[in-house]
Parts: C-alpha cells; structure tokens; sequence
C-alpha cells in the first residue's frame, strides 16, 4: 500500500463537518490524498476479515482524505474516516528526521482479522494508537474537538524541539506531504513485521524444544510422552501466537525506529 495526491474534494471526503472545523480553526487547504493497495482493486487482505469489513474497506480505499495545513506549513491534518468514526492525524517533521503526531482518539478498536479475533479482548484503543511510536516518531493520542487537537500537538512539538535542540520543517509541497505519509506507512509496516518476526521466533523456540523432548524420549528414555508432550506445547504456543503477538505491542523495545532519525535526512525527501 501507499499514499497518493489526489484533487481537493471535500464533498467527496468523510467528515466534512469535521473538514470545516479545522479550517474555522485556521488550517488551510493543503491537498488530499488516497490510499492505494497497488493491487489493481483486488484486496491482498481479503480473506482475512469479514464481508462486511472488506466492504467497508472497498468503499474507502479511493476516498480522498483531506490534508490541511497551518499558514507556516510545520503542521498538517489529515482527515479520514475510521468505521464511521473520525480519524484525525496531525504531522510534524523536524529538521532531525523525527516525526511527531497526535492523532484523535478512536472510540474502539476497529475490527481485526479472523485469525487475530480470539485475541481482541487484550487489545487496548490507546495501545493500539500508539503501538508504532518508536525512537523518532513521537505519538499521542487526544481526544476533543479541532482546536484540543491542534494545542495539544503544538505542546509535543515544543517538547520534542526543546528535548533535541531541533526544529519543525515547512512543507510546501504535496509531494513533500505524501513522502512523510509513506515514510509513517513504511515505519508502520516494518514494525509489524518486527512482533510477526519476534511472534515466530517464539513458535520456533517452542517447535526446537519439542523435537528435543521427542529426541530426549527415542533415546533416552525409551517412551513416547515426550513426544506427546512436545506435540501439545506445539500446538499451545501456535494457538497462542495471537495473544504472543497482542502482547508484543504493548512495548516499544523491539519497535524499529524512524527511518529518518537514522539517515539524517530532511525534507523533502524520497521515502523508499
């Protein structure tokens, strides 16, 4: 998946009433952007979630999500629409490469893939919002109306620029807005896939552990137990793989950082 410009068109968007606010509350009309899954309308995701939510996902992956910004250009907003509910981003960038955002709390935790269902009672909205924040991306999550939003990202973004002697950077571009919404993607992707990763290597312990005890049983032991016993450890950790990997997010030691912080780059910038 990636991020593309896309035309201003708010009586396309979600939320316009929620478009208008920000603006009354002196944000400017940047551009807009889409979500594209690169698969020519065919979802790679689709046997993962339910019908309802792959339709739902079908409705909104062409659906411009407005990006406001403020009249410096150091803050954008981008609008979208998460289930229903308002989804709301605000972004900086500074001049170290970190990225500071506040996002507009959601009011649950959207829906999962069926092979993370049995798991979803662990899940937490505010864990969920904040499971990408790493060293160089910075995340809150807030709730209230534009202008709550707004002072409370202009606080971290204070915090962060004092904190490491940085700056905000302009963004005068979309060009520039797309490459730092593809960068937060990317960054999102690679963190999942660190806790998949961290997920199998755990199934891998518990896989070598249980040819051990089959090994410790043939001959040592002369009995089959061990090899029950290594079958049913197996088969537990696959099971609880889900909860593994729900746990794994409540923690950002093994989270990759920001790419950016680590190149030294700054806008604008290639995100790839």
């Amino acid at each position: 998946m990636h991020y593309r410009e896309a035309p201003w068109l708010i009586e396309y968007a979600s939320h316009p009433e929620l478009i208008l606010a920000y603006m009354d509350a002196g944000l400017l009309a940047a551009g807009c952007l889409v979500l594209d899954d690169g698969t020519d309308g065919t979802m790679a995701w689709a046997d993962a979630y339910d019908d309802e939510t792959n339709a739902y996902f079908l409705r909104n992956l062409e659906r411009p999500a407005p990006v406001l910004a403020t009249p410096d250009g150091t803050t954008l907003v981008e609008i979208s629409d998460m289930h229903g509910a308002p989804s709301v981003r605000a972004r900086s960038v500074l001049a170290d490469g970190t990225l500071v955002e506040t996002l507009l709390r959601w009011p649950e935790v959207p829906p999962w893939p069926r092979r993370m269902q049995k798991a979803r009672g662990l899940a937490d909205v505010e864990v969920e919002m904040t499971r990408q924040a790493a060293r160089g991306r910075v995340t809150k999550v807030v709730e209230g109306g534009p202008v709550e939003v707004l002072v409370s990202h202009f606080a971290s973004v204070a915090d962060v620029e004092e904190d490491r002697g940085t700056e905000a950077v302009e963004l005068t571009t979309m060009d520039e807005v797309v490459a730092v919404w593809n960068a937060a993607l990317l960054h999102g992707q690679q963190v999942e896939r660190a806790n998949l990763m961290l997920t199998g290597l755990v199934q891998m312990g518990a896989f070598l552990l249980g040819v051990a005890l089959v090994l410790v049983g043939w001959l040592v032991l002369d009995s089959w137990w061990p090899a029950v016993a290594a079958v049913v450890l197996t088969a537990a950790v696959w099971w609880a793989s889900p909860f593994t990997l729900v746990l794994l997010r409540r923690t950002g030691r093994w989270r990759p950082p920001f790419p950016w912080v680590v190149r030294e780059r700054v806008i604008p910038l290639d995100p790839r």
